[in-house]
């Protein structure tokens, strides 16, 4: 179920030019999610946001963090 709900959130999204120009900012910028981490690289693809976000600052549900009831990840 929860593929099925990235791939059409891929196909419907659209990239924001407000949010790409705030993300130009220089400063340090992380991604915190519970989505795996290559659902969230490909969604920042998608919208053309993969640039401000190296690998190294995306932590998805493969790191090696503590979640819910002491999330480590926030």
């Amino acid at each position: 179920v929860r593929t099925t709900i990235h791939h059409r959130l891929l196909r419907e999204v659209r990239s924001d030019p407000t949010l790409a120009g705030l993300l130009r900012v220089r400063v340090n910028k992380f991604i915190c999610s519970v989505n795996k981490t290559h659902f969230i690289e490909n969604l920042l693809r998608t919208m053309n946001l993969a640039q401000y976000f190296p690998r190294t600052t995306i932590f998805g549900e493969q790191a090696d963090c503590r979640f819910k009831p002491h999330p480590d990840i926030y």
